[in-house]
């Protein structure tokens, strides 16, 4: 019976913390519309969480952000 209840806390923490991530994404131009490779995004909490990643061949960029709130970008 208890592993039956650890199992189940074990799968409910899981799916909280799942529920509870957002996804910031993106694309970083240029003045001239074509998109930027490899550019760092940087992503700030207001707690001072930071988060980073770079744009792929596309300038495309993907965050896992793992608290609600504002965020500053720096690119």
């Amino acid at each position: 019976m208890i592993k039956v209840f650890y199992t189940i806390m074990f799968c409910l923490l899981f799916t909280v913390q799942a529920m509870a991530q957002q996804t910031l994404s993106g694309n970083i131009t240029s003045a001239d519309n074509s998109p930027v490779i490899g550019a760092t995004v940087i992503a700030t909490s207001g707690t001072g969480t930071k988060l980073g990643t770079n744009s792929d061949a596309d300038g495309s960029f993907s965050l896992a952000l793992k608290e609600p709130g504002n965020y500053q970008l720096t690119i």
